[in-house]
């Protein structure tokens, strides 16, 4: 697939970003992404429960490439770091951070908006996310955002507002090496424990995947 860094060793271009209140929920949905190929996940820092669920995914499912989400502060790097995490998802551009992260070990993902923080943010990582991926304008955004940065290689990860409508538009653009997405693990089916629903929306980005080749 396309893409740099962390991106190169998934095969599935889509990362699940998961919010997780309890340790059984976030095993049976890493189930569920390894019986349909997907080798990565994001499970974001917004629940007292996400640490422990970082723990535990890592121990009980270590082919999985694990990232943590929602990262701001140095002290929250220091949380995850041993914790078989690979890789660290911020929502937005912070430079002492995101070398802090790196000294630890840990890949850096953030997210951009504007060009300034673009060019900035690939100064120190070959990997950003642009959020609020569709607020900002879509592919379209993309698109013109990435045009004048050429000669720089880099991946991207569109995230916000990225759904079963538009994921594979997303992708067909030249740099986007996967999006981050919530829709196929939506905090609402976790949850209630609709485990088929979240089985069914998996086995339909793959299909898509499929049609797309």
């Amino acid at each position: 697939m396309k893409g740099l860094g962390i991106l190169n060793k998934i095969s599935v271009p889509v990362m699940p970003v998961c919010v997780f209140k309890k340790v059984d929920s976030a095993l049976r949905v890493c189930e569920l992404l390894l019986k349909n190929r997907f080798e990565i996940i994001e499970i974001t820092l917004r629940t007292e429960e996400a640490l422990e669920c970082i723990e535990a995914v890592s121990r009980e499912f270590p082919e999985l490439l694990l990232g943590a989400g929602t990262v701001l502060e140095k002290n929250e790097i220091d949380m995850i770091a041993g914790c078989g995490v690979s890789y660290a998802v911020s929502p937005c551009f912070e430079r002492d951070l995101a070398l802090y992260s790196r000294e630890k070990g840990i890949d850096f993902v953030p997210g951009v908006a504007t060009p300034s923080e673009f060019y900035q943010a690939l100064k120190v990582t070959d990997t950003v996310k642009i959020f609020p991926a569709e607020n900002l304008g879509g592919a379209k955004f993309i698109k013109s955002l990435s045009a004048p940065f050429k000669k720089i290689r880099h991946g991207i990860i569109p995230t916000g507002g990225v759904n079963e409508k538009n994921f594979m538009e997303y992708l067909s653009l030249e740099n986007v090496s996967a999006c981050g997405m919530s829709w196929p693990v939506d905090g609402k089916l976790v949850e209630s424990g609709n485990y088929r629903e979240i089985d069914n929306r998996l086995r339909f980005i793959l299909e898509e995947l499929d049609k797309g080749e």
